[in-house]
C-alpha cells in the first residue's frame, strides 16, 4: 500500500519464524523487540506494526532511504533473521 507520490510508503515484511520463542538471548536475541529496535536504528525507517503470528511486519520508509532498507535487511539477516520484502 503506497501513499500519495514522493511521500512516505509503507513496505511489508516477511520474516518467517517470529511466531516461535526469541533465539539467542541478550544482546542477541531475535524477536519482535530485536526487530522493532533494529529497524527504527535506521534513519528514514519506523517500524509500524509486527505481527508474529502471520511472520510480517510493517516499515513505514521515507523517501530516499532505500538503502537503509537495504541496510537494515543485511542487518537483521546477522542477526539470524532473514527477513524480506512482499508485496504485502
Amino acid at each position: 500500500m503506497s501513499s500519495a507520490a514522493g511521500g512516505p510508503r509503507r513496505v511489508v515484511l516477511s520474516v518467517p519464524g517470529l511466531s516461535g520463542p526469541p533465539v539467542g538471548g541478550g544482546c542477541c536475541a531475535v524477536g519482535r523487540d530485536v526487530l522493532l529496535e533494529e529497524i527504527d536504528s535506521w534513519p528514514g525507517l519506523l517500524a509500524l506494526d509486527v505481527d508474529t503470528e502471520r511472520g510480517t511486519a510493517v516499515v513505514l520508509l521515507t523517501p530516499g532511504h532505500d538503502q537503509s532498507l537495504s541496510s537494515a535487511l543485511e542487518a537483521l539477516v546477522d542477526r539470524g533473521v532473514a527477513a524480506t520484502v512482499t508485496d504485502g
